[in-house]
């Protein structure tokens, strides 16, 4: 049994929400009753990290900005954006409002979500591992983005892009999946994306058309 068939038939132990999970959300565009969230590390940039695998063998991060961590002690952030990712962000905010979700800190993550948005224009919302649900399994730490910690949102009327499917296991019939993005320039799957909510701007029940197409 893989993890991913683990966990649905585990599903009470991820969930449920305490109410201290629960997020007021509230939509920033008149009259929006939509939400997209993307994923960060591997949907939307790569990072540098030490100890680079093959995959990164040939890879130059594009972008360093200084970060702070919770002790104060000063770090470097390197990475790159995937392309097409302005052109993307633009298409989703005329059907969505816009959110990024990521397990990683909020020290590390928010600056590079400033670089990516520096004028605070295309994404309007920011979540970090603290509003994440956190698994142990074995020796393995996951966590998850269960999407029904945004109070006021109907969970039909949200999407969730992410490269790992594990991060939306709570919520199948809402997640995107996408390859992970490893720097490569050539790179096109944020297109791919484009293509496919074009096709689902129109459904009333975002979660069931999408469930459909995947078939989770």
């Amino acid at each position: 049994m893989n993890l991913v068939q683990e966990m649905i038939q585990n599903e009470t132990d991820y969930l449920t929400l305490t109410e201290d999970e629960m997020v007021d959300f509230k939509f920033t565009k008149p009259g929006m009753d939509r939400l997209i969230v993307f994923d960060l590390d591997e949907t939307l940039i790569h990072v540098q990290r030490e100890g680079l695998d093959v995959a990164e063998c040939d890879w130059v991060p594009d972008h360093n900005i200084d970060v702070v961590d919770e002790d104060g002690e000063k770090d470097v952030a390197k990475f790159s954006i995937r392309p097409h990712y302005k052109r993307c962000l633009e298409f989703v905010n005329k059907y969505f409002e816009v959110a990024v979700f990521t397990a990683g800190h909020k020290w590390f993550a928010n600056p590079i979500v400033d670089a990516l948005d520096p004028k605070g224009i295309y994404i309007q919302h920011r979540y970090f591992r603290r509003s994440c649900v956190e698994l142990e399994r074995g020796e393995d730490r996951f966590f998850t983005k269960n999407l029904r910690m945004f109070r006021g949102v109907d969970i039909n009327k949200v999407l969730i892009v992410d490269n790992n499917v594990y991060s939306f296991a709570p919520n199948f019939e809402n997640g995107i999946p996408i390859i992970d993005f490893f720097g490569s320039k050539r790179d096109a799957e944020l297109l791919k994306v484009i293509d496919y909510l074009d096709k689902l701007k129109d459904k009333q029940n975002l979660r069931a058309a999408n469930e459909k197409n995947f078939g989770f």
